[in-house]
């Protein structure tokens, strides 16, 4: 076909767009590594569960979404983290929320609400005003010792029925990396400027109807008028 894709179609990975201004250089570490691949819908189910199962001490997530129920049950990973909570582990949660999102928002802040009950932190980073467009991760720490890095979302279909993968390492160096990841979004807050911009944009929004309002009902008016003087 004589088709040629132009060099711009890649992207320099020294170029970046959006707002984000990139905080972790990648680094290379060099020892001993316990790696455990994971693949859905193989292994992925015990290979999580007892991840988690295993924790001591902290648990740290980030998932795009965590849904409470599967089907008409308790999601198995949302009761097996109300479990190790019980236990006195410390488990702390990020969540994506994006607005237009509406029906996965809900069904993440009754898993919020009911995490709530058990002692869970959970934190929903907001892509309205985060330097994100979306949290799309399904990573895992645990105990500062290991983490899981997947494709794998908290779902029956993800675990038991698409073909997914990830990996779950074990070296306290690379755990260390992950989790400086993890408490730099959770300690995320909405930037006062971004909302007072957004409060603006909220007024002009407002005032733009207004004005459309007006000028529908002026030339409303105006169209009565002329077809009435067209007729008599």
């Amino acid at each position: 076909m004589e088709f040629t894709i132009p060099d711009y179609f890649y992207m320099d990975e020294l170029f970046y767009k959006g707002i984000y201004e990139p905080r972790f250089e990648s680094v290379t570490f060099t020892g001993n590594f316990s790696c455990l691949p994971v693949f859905s819908p193989d292994t992925s189910y015990k290979a999580i569960y007892d991840l988690i199962d295993s924790a001591n001490e902290s648990i740290y997530i980030q998932q795009l979404y965590i849904y409470k129920n599967w089907n008409d049950e308790i999601n198995p990973f949302v009761e097996c983290l109300i479990n190790k909570s019980k236990q006195g582990v410390d488990v702390k949660v990020i969540l994506n929320y994006n607005p237009s999102y509406y029906e996965t928002n809900e069904k993440c802040n009754q898993t919020k609400l009911y995490f709530d009950e058990f002692g869970i932190q959970t934190k929903f980073i907001y892509s309205n005003w985060s330097i994100f467009s979306n949290v799309h991760n399904k990573g895992v720490i645990v105990d500062n010792q290991s983490v899981l890095i997947s494709s794998i979302n908290w779902n029956e279909n993800s675990f038991l029925n698409n073909r997914e993968a990830g990996i779950i390492i074990k070296n306290q160096d690379v755990v260390k990396y992950y989790v400086d990841v993890f408490f730099h979004d959770w300690n995320l807050d909405p930037p006062h400027t971004k909302i007072q911009d957004e409060n603006a944009l909220s007024t002009d929004y407002k005032n733009t109807i207004y004005i459309m309002i007006i000028f529908t009902m002026t030339f409303a008016f105006i169209i009565r008028d002329w077809r009435k003087r067209k007729w008599t």
